[in-house]
């Protein structure tokens, strides 16, 4: 319980009071560290998956290229393009389920010179990778294992064609690049150049690529990572001038393979986001990976899983809404080690977009697809009375089409629908508590948008609560712990039993100052008569009331109504005369800011509350006040 009071106290103390929080996960034996900010977790946490915007970062891509980024986009959280690695593994997908993936993913690495030098002959690779996209419409990836230009160890163990390898090579891309005039900078060229001239035979068909280079490089296993983030950045850089403004290549979505932040080339060297894992369970989602580059990138980049070592499953990521843009599959065992069943399962999902689903999507609408949709009313954060009808209005476009459904749903359960402008549903005595409010537009060729989320508080969602306060938890200067009769709430109870003037002492803390019936649970045992006794509140005579003879069973005492301040109080019970057992106090008060589940106490299950409610207006009003309770009392 330590380790997780102590985690909550890092936790909040971050979030709640300087808007930063840090976390780590181990992908491919590289630390990867997430830097959020508190508006990016309101934004996760309220609004999910946002599209991003379909700008490409080259003003000058094709027509073909800017239709496939906005296809991309409008399929962005609805659907899961299927994507695999090498020819032989997609005609393995073809045999057993009959589909093929809607994306081909191939590598130039034997079109590197230093390959071809030792004998490597990729003739015809790159005609045979067009000729699949053109015969069935399928689109291509494309990533480029680079052999170094020069300096190859090829000794046993570190041969030439491992030479992509920082351990098969000597080659120093620092120094490389440090030195433009070099013979090894000009390799570098030549090297860039070989691949252009490959990747323009893709243009000159009208084949837009997404074009994945330099992968993985923050886990310095190969050499374009070897010397950290800043000759990285550099050779990205230089390779992206070198193709778009040198070579004019206009066919390109330039697709970055995620690692630490700090290698990151920059928003405007990159179009899509994309994630290279290997899980060691066949079964995850990979949730943590997605929601980590989902935040990192704050929206504004679409998220691919660009290398994998599982075929995803579509019930997982419709479970936990982890909507690649794209899957791709390494070859090999990665794929040949799927069950087939599943493999079927997969590729006849309705979710998981095969080659034969594919549109003409090099026709694509550049300027829209899917329909535009927001809430008009109610307002973000508005406040209804109990059992209110909340009636909720939506506007709906579509630049491409018509919309011809747009459906209304509260915390995920559908509302209505209506079909005609103006769009509303209205929700009859809606419930207590805080909700969120979306609504769908569907479009006459069924593609679907969701507008962004709408949290409305009805009633109040924290009503006070009766906090009960053990007798033997009071601070005693005469009255000893008993449990001579049974029936008492907690450990025990209080006998009083001693001189006039002694007492317990409660604390009792409120959110704010409140007015509140006081009870006191009682017992006198048979034939001991009434007793008389005093009430102080904070140090104030409230009463003298006579607590009668109960025959030795608990009994409840409604003293009357006590003022209490916002803070700290005490409430003494003091005696006067005779003997009696006290069990426990109870008042009503505002719950304690961060106390959501009123137990009278701030702890994890208030967490889970808070992490699902936390842009409710009571939880923003309230905000300092539930990280300083926490902060204090964990």
């Amino acid at each position: 319980m330590h380790s997780i009071h102590l985690f909550l106290r890092r936790f909040l103390a971050v979030i709640l009071l300087t808007g930063l929080v840090f976390s780590t996960q181990i992908v491919y034996a590289q630390q990867v560290t997430n830097t959020l900010t508190i508006s990016h977790l309101l934004l996760n946490a309220t609004v999910g998956l946002i599209r991003p915007p379909k700008t490409l970062t080259d003003p000058q891509a094709t027509d073909e290229t800017k239709s496939l980024m906005s296809f991309l986009v409008d399929h962005y959280s609805q659907k899961v393009l299927s994507g695999q690695q090498d020819m032989n593994e997609i005609n393995y997908i073809q045999s057993v389920t009959g589909k093929e993936p809607a994306i081909g993913v191939f590598d130039l690495m034997d079109y590197s010179p230093s390959r071809i030098e030792h004998g490597a002959n990729p003739t015809g690779y790159s005609e045979d990778c067009i000729e699949w996209a053109d015969y069935g419409g399928g689109m291509v990836s494309l990533s480029w294992h680079w052999n170094a230009p020069t300096d190859l160890i090829d000794e046993p163990g570190a041969e030439w064609w491992r030479g992509f390898y920082t351990f098969a090579t000597t080659f120093d891309i620092e120094a490389v690049l440090a030195d433009p005039e070099g013979e090894r900078y000009q390799l570098l060229i030549r090297d860039l150049d070989a691949i252009a001239v490959e990747l323009e035979k893709f243009q000159d068909a009208d084949l837009p690529v997404l074009w994945r280079p330099l992968h993985e490089a923050s886990g310095g296993w190969f050499w374009w990572g070897a010397k950290g983030p800043g000759p990285f950045i550099e050779l990205w850089q230089l390779m992206y001038d070198r193709y778009v403004n040198y070579h004019g290549l206009h066919n390109l979505i330039w697709v970055y393979t995620v690692g630490d932040p700090v290698w990151y080339p920059g928003n405007d060297y990159v179009d899509v986001a994309s994630m290279d894992i290997y899980p060691p369970d066949p079964d995850t989602s990979m949730v943590w990976e997605w929601n980590n580059t989902q935040s990192r990138h704050e929206g504004v980049k679409l998220v691919a899983l660009s290398e994998c070592g599982i075929l995803p499953d579509p019930d997982r990521i419709r479970e936990d809404e982890v909507w690649w843009s794209w899957f791709s599959v390494w070859n090999g065992d990665s794929i040949h080690n799927v069950d087939q069943t599943f493999l079927n399962t997969v590729y006849h999902d309705p979710d998981v977009i095969t080659l034969d689903e594919l549109i003409d999507w090099k026709n694509y609408p550049v300027a829209g697809g899917a329909p535009i949709i927001s809430i008009t009313q109610p307002a973000e954060g508005a406040e209804f009375p109990e059992s209110a009808d909340v009636t909720i209005t939506a506007d709906a476009s579509d630049p491409c089409g018509v919309v011809t459904l747009v459906e209304f749903f509260q915390n995920d359960i559908k509302l209505g629908e209506d079909t005609s402008a103006p769009y509303s549903v209205t929700w009859l005595s809606a419930s207590t508590g805080i909700h969120v409010l979306t609504a769908v537009a569907t479009d006459n060729d069924g593609f679907k948008s969701e507008s962004l989320e709408i949290n409305i508080t009805v009633g109040n969602p924290f009503p006070p609560v009766t906090m009960k306060f053990e007798a033997e938890d009071a601070v005693s200067d005469g009255p000893s712990f008993s449990t001579n009769y049974s029936g008492y709430s907690g450990t025990g109870s209080m006998y009083f039993n001693s001189d006039e003037g002694d007492g317990i002492t409660f604390t009792v803390n409120a959110g704010e100052a409140v007015i509140s019936p006081l009870n006191i649970r009682y017992l006198i045992p048979s034939g001991w008569g009434n007793k008389d006794n005093r009430v102080y509140v904070n140090d104030v005579l409230q009463g003298s009331p006579t607590f009668t003879d109960t025959a030795s069973v608990w009994t409840d005492f409604p003293f009357g109504d006590i003022s209490l301040n916002a803070g700290p109080n005490t409430i003494r019970i003091e005696h006067y005369w005779g003997w009696f057992y006290v069990d426990y106090i109870e008042v009503i008060l505002p719950r304690l800011a961060g106390d959501f589940d009123g137990d009278g106490n701030v702890d994890i299950d208030d967490l889970n509350i808070l992490a699902i409610s936390w842009l409710s207006s009571y939880t923003m009003n309230h905000f300092n006040n539930i990280a300083q309770t926490w902060l204090l009392s964990l």
